[in-house]
């Protein structure tokens, strides 16, 4: 469902999307069989899905409103996190459609988005006070007391923090690295570590390679469905590796948002090639 919205309103990227949702071993194991992963990562999937119906206009039907219905409950009851991240991204890209449609200043609708996301703020501590945003760094603390357990193969994630916003600070540029390319070919792990640290060691190249085909291309205003994804991403990104003990359940973890950042990584790769092809 995903892909026919992509390749209906931005068949451009359409490879890109291939690669990134169906090619990458990891996204598609983790997002297999009967198991919770497979029924959120489906669930982020399709909210995604449908919200680009909404984005480009296009005629909804009542099966994909309660199929979307569904995927938020579920999202709700098993991964509340998720929805939380998600949710604001999905209805400021819609605001924003709409607001520049008419006319709104960029000021105006940065205001938007700052009330959208002090909003998610308020409402998030009641729906579980894990999301309590003022005592993050006593929370995340807690937590790591009591999932960190010694792992065998040394697949321990170092990222332990006090219950202070100085050391929680200290520890995010190390998290966003390890969650956006961990486990590393460096890191230790059994012969299976392998599969997504060629993956990782792939998408460390492919991120390289499209800042300098950027920076080469002077492409530096981003689209509003491309902001929202980058957001999506890094706030995974920040927080997972905090949450996950070891790099087998970062892996897991990470399977919710690695197939939207190989898309936007492989965008201009792919668009070079192609450019190159049709030159010769």
């Amino acid at each position: 469902f995903f892909y026919r919205q992509i390749y209906s309103t931005l068949p451009n990227i359409k490879w890109p999307v291939i690669i990134g949702f169906l090619l990458v071993p990891s996204t598609v194991f983790w997002s297999s069989g009967i198991l919770k992963d497979t029924l959120t990562n489906a669930a982020v999937v399709y909210i995604c899905a449908f919200m680009l119906k909404l984005f480009y206009r296009k005629k909804i039907h009542i099966p994909e409103v309660l199929l979307t219905t569904l995927s938020v409950w579920l999202l709700f009851s098993i991964k509340y996190y998720l929805l939380i991240v998600l949710m604001p991204l999905v209805l400021y890209a819609l605001i924003d459609q709409s607001m520049r449609r008419g006319g709104v200043k960029k000021s105006v609708r940065a205001m938007v988005y700052s009330v959208i996301v002090v909003g998610t703020l308020l409402v998030a501590p009641p729906v579980n006070p894990n999301l309590n945003v003022l005592k993050l760094p006593e929370i995340i603390h807690r937590n790591q007391q009591e999932a960190f357990v010694p792992t065998h193969g040394d697949s321990s994630i170092d990222v332990r923090i006090e219950p202070s916003w100085g050391n929680l600070m200290q520890s995010l540029p190390h998290s966003l690295v390890i969650g956006l390319y961990g486990p590393s070919i460096f890191d230790k792990g059994s012969m299976w570590s392998w599969i997504p640290k060629i993956e990782n060691l792939i998408l460390a190249l492919l991120t390289v390679f499209t800042l300098f085909l950027l920076w080469r291309q002077r492409l530096f205003s981003p689209d509003i469905l491309v902001m929202a994804a980058l957001i999506f991403i890094l706030s995974l990104a920040l927080v997972l590796p905090l949450a996950a003990p070891n790099f087998g359940a970062l892996v897991r973890y990470k399977a919710t948002f690695t197939p939207f950042l190989f898309t936007l990584v492989t965008i201009l790769p792919c668009w070079y090639y192609q450019n190159r092809a049709q030159n010769r």
